[in-house]
């Protein structure tokens, strides 16, 4: 494993343990290693021949910035998804499956969620209901333990009721983005569709023609705004916070990490202090740079922090134990395939007292598959759940899933 740092530092120690692996044929080590950008491209065939898995992130943390700030509650569960606290994915071989469909799977596997199935070197992440399991297929689910998965008995189910189709969400509403830095045109590029939107503050000359440029490749429009001020005037941010529903903050990655933090919580504490004085109603997604720093603010709900180093040292440490999951990381990470998603129950037809089984199957008839739900009051992630368990649902309670946007 070649713990993260910088892009330079990573690809030396890369290419040292492959100039060592060449004077060992045969050798089985595998060496993991993470880039947070792709300015160095190894050859595919190097990769394979001397057993390498490199996880390429760029953009990663843009891509959960852009989905968080919408969404509040995502940047947690991203964190439970990539933790060794808690439930994680694992690829488990699970006995009497073979025969079965996907469907019939999310109706029988207890204390674990089906999300996948593994066709040989193949993952097929949330597939069709009809897929079935052949000799030698496994299942991906998401759990406490790798053994936490079973299967139960088959039983007569009722049938569903018609259920209508996903409309989308609603316009997110007004987006404030303070600062600048590379993740911006990707932050701007994989805002989700329902942002329409977007006043960007602090922007440096030389960023301007690439920012706007990657709002003209969006597939869907959006308006950009160009804000002249100093946030640095508590008069500027009164006038922001009035403007927005989400508000992002960059770090500027040009200053030291630990003085770019502090800057960050004193805007944090000023936003938070103008929202309670006007009564607005906005959260705010902040990127750190070490984690440490979150903790010296007060929790806060609509407060969530989204630490780079962090999250790709998570990376690496998931993929020691199972690197097959590399080809899950890329598609949940990416703006192609599958993502994660807080749907709100009302939205996903949803609502009312319903056991974990019966959202499983109104869910994938949607073409979702469920690893949890987050209650509104409290903002509570809730993973560890069994098939039986009921669960009473306002509209405004979000359910984790994964699907396509």
């Amino acid at each position: 494993l070649i713990s993260p740092t910088d892009n330079d530092r990573t690809v030396r120690m890369l290419l040292a343990v492959i100039r060592i692996l060449h004077d060992v044929p045969g050798s089985e080590v595998k060496t993991l290693a993470v880039l947070s950008q792709n300015d160095y491209r190894i050859p595919a065939s190097v990769i394979a021949k001397y057993g390498v898995i490199l996880l390429q992130t760029e953009g990663t943390i843009a891509r959960i910035m852009a989905h968080s700030c919408t969404q509040p509650g995502l940047s947690q569960t991203m964190m439970e998804l990539f933790h060794f606290d808690g439930s994680e994915m694992h690829i488990v071989s699970l006995p009497g499956t073979e025969g079965l469909c996907f469907e019939e799977l999310l109706c029988r596997v207890e204390d674990a969620f089906p999300i996948g199935i593994c066709k040989g070197k193949d993952i097929f992440l949330n597939p069709e209901a009809g897929m079935i399991l052949e000799a030698g297929d496994r299942l991906l689910v998401f759990c406490e333990e790798q053994d936490s998965a079973r299967l139960l008995p088959a039983e007569e189910l009722p049938p569903m009721e018609q259920i209508p189709p996903y409309r989308g969400a609603l316009e997110s509403g007004r987006l404030v983005i303070i600062g600048c830095n590379e993740f911006l045109s990707t932050i701007l590029y994989e805002l989700p569709e329902n942002v329409v939107s977007v006043t960007l503050v602090g922007v440096k000359d030389d960023f301007r023609d690439e920012i706007l440029k990657s709002a003209e490749r969006r597939e869907t429009r959006l308006d950009v705004k160009l804000f002249e001020g100093d946030i640095a005037e508590l008069s500027i941010l009164e006038e922001l916070a009035k403007k927005a529903d989400h508000i992002i903050i960059l770090s500027d990655h040009e200053r030291p990490a630990g003085e770019a933090d502090m800057q960050h919580i004193f805007t944090i504490m000023t936003l938070r202090d103008v929202r309670d004085r006007f009564g607005l109603r906005f959260n705010i997604t902040s990127e750190m740079r070490r984690e440490n720093n979150q903790n010296l603010l007060i929790p806060d709900n609509d407060t969530e922090f989204v630490v780079s180093s962090n999250m790709s040292a998570l990376f690496l440490a998931q993929l020691s134990e199972t690197p097959e999951l590399i080809k899950v990381f890329d598609e949940l990470l990416s703006n192609a395939g599958n993502e994660v998603f807080l749907k709100t129950a009302e939205e996903m037809h949803c609502t009312g007292t319903r056991t974990i089984l019966e959202l499983r199957r109104r869910l994938i008839r949607q073409r979702y598959v469920m690893i949890g739900y987050m209650t509104a009051a409290d903002f509570k992630c809730r993973f560890e759940l069994s098939l039986h368990d009921s669960v009473t649902l306002l509209p405004e309670d979000k359910l984790i899933v994964i699907g396509e946007n």
